[in-house]
């Protein structure tokens, strides 16, 4: 998962861009997801929610082929980012430094809609910079095998 960017916080309301590149190196099957959302948290405050775009996309398996999808994670009521005003000082400060931190939760749904088979990424994302910094995320499953 990338942070391509951040627009609006000098503002207080933000949009944080975001690639997924789902891939499935370890899976036997075809995994196709119809929809997904996101969640951006910074030092566990929720900062914007929003869905992945793109009509559905897949992961062939076994493939080091990776889908890429974007996604786009708004801030709360009309936009505004409830961060404290010490926080996002902090925040800031990062940015500047290249160091800020954001935790992305992305729930991808499968084909149908049935959530019991979905997937959940656990992400730690930086904006990308010179070198990028690429991601540490967790994946989490709950597959149903239909005989």
């Amino acid at each position: 998962m990338e942070l391509a960017s951040i627009d609006g916080l000098d503002d207080k309301t933000a949009a944080f861009n975001l690639t997924l590149l789902v891939g499935s190196r370890r899976w036997f099957v075809k995994n196709c997801f119809s929809h997904g959302q996101v969640t951006v948290s910074y030092a566990g405050v929720p900062m914007g929610e929003g869905r992945v775009r793109g009509g559905g996309f897949c992961a062939e398996p076994r493939s080091e082929e990776e889908a890429e999808v974007s996604a786009v994670a708004r801030g709360g009521k009309a936009g505004t980012v409830p961060l404290p005003d010490n926080l996002r000082r902090r925040m800031e400060a990062e940015l500047r430094w290249g160091a800020a931190e954001f935790d992305v939760e992305a729930r991808l749904f499968r084909n149908g809609g049935d959530t019991r088979g979905s997937v959940m990424l656990l992400c730690k994302v930086g904006l990308l910079r010179a070198p990028p910094r690429s991601s540490q995320c967790q994946a989490f499953t709950n597959f149903v095998f239909v005989v």
